[in-house]
């Protein structure tokens, strides 16, 4: 499986070839860290954080598992993993 990933401009997600539907606003700057960290965990007060600067909402981290359960629906398991790090 080949993925391809463009973050610069519109942000721009394929799946062999395939282009792959990610809405939403929030999920461009997931991409974006999660893509910078590669293979590194990522704490998830730290996404919440980048996501929502200081101001984060009531629900952040429900939505942020929300964004990464969409994420591994649409890109694969295998591409997006928890651990217990991140």
């Amino acid at each position: 499986m080949a993925i391809r990933f463009r973050i610069l401009g519109p942000l721009d997600v394929s799946v062999d070839g395939r282009a792959v539907a990610l809405n939403g606003t929030r999920r461009r700057p997931l991409i974006g860290r999660l893509l910078v960290a590669r293979g590194t965990p990522v704490p998830v007060e730290r996404l919440v954080e980048d996501l929502w600067a200081d101001e984060p909402p009531e629900g952040a981290v429900r939505t942020l598992r929300t964004y990464v359960s969409k994420l591994r629906t649409r890109l694969g398991d295998d591409v997006v993993v928890t651990d217990a790090g991140g």
